[in-house]
C-alpha cells in the first residue's frame, strides 16, 4: 500500500464532500495500518528481549550450579537428592553423566524411577477399565422367564 499523503487545509476545502469523506476514510485506514505495524514491531522486540533474558538466566543458573559444586554443601545435597528423588531414565542418565564429569560418580549414583508419569496414567486407565469389567461381571444377572414362573407358583 502506498504511503498516505496528507493534504493541507486549503486542499481539503477545495474538495467536494464525497472526496473529503473518501480522503478521511483512506487516512483512517493508513493510521490503522501504521498502528498494526507498530504493534508487530513491539511484539518482535518483546520476543527478542525474552530470548536474550532467557539466555542470561540460563547462564546465571550455570554459574550458580558451578559454584554449588565447589561448595561444601554440594555432596550432602546431591546425596540427599539422589536418595529421596526419582527422575526419569533420561534425566537419570544426564545426572549420572554430570556426576562422572565432576568426579562424584563413586560417591553419588542416581537411580531412575520404575515408571514414568505417562506409564502411571496408562496403568491407572487400564485399572479403571478392569474394575468396570469386574463390576459388570459381579452384577446380578436378570432372572430368566423360567425362574420368574417357578417363583410365582410357590
Amino acid at each position: 500500500m502506498a504511503e498516505f499523503k496528507k493534504k493541507s487545509r486549503l486542499e481539503l476545502e477545495k474538495m467536494t464532500e464525497i472526496e473529503r469523506k473518501d480522503y478521511y476514510k483512506k487516512y483512517i485506514d493508513s493510521l490503522r495500518l501504521e498502528e498494526k505495524q507498530l504493534k508487530r514491531q513491539l511484539v518482535v522486540k518483546a520476543k527478542q528481549t525474552e530470548i536474550e533474558n532467557r539466555k542470561r538466566v540460563n547462564h546465571a543458573m550455570y554459574l550458580v550450579a558451578g559454584e554449588l559444586f565447589n561448595s561444601e554443601f554440594a555432596v550432602p545435597f546431591l546425596k540427599s537428592l539422589s536418595s529421596k528423588t526419582r527422575f526419569t531414565s533420561r534425566h537419570t542418565e544426564d545426572l549420572n553423566l554430570l556426576m562422572t564429569s565432576k568426579g562424584l560418580d563413586k560417591i553419588i549414583k542416581f537411580t531412575p524411577c520404575e515408571e514414568t508419569k505417562k506409564d502411571k496414567d496408562k496403568s491407572e486407565s487400564k485399572d479403571n477399565s478392569a474394575s468396570v469389567k469386574q463390576n459388570a461381571e459381579k452384577a446380578p444377572s436378570e432372572p430368566n422367564s423360567e425362574e420368574i414362573l417357578s417363583e410365582a407358583k410357590v
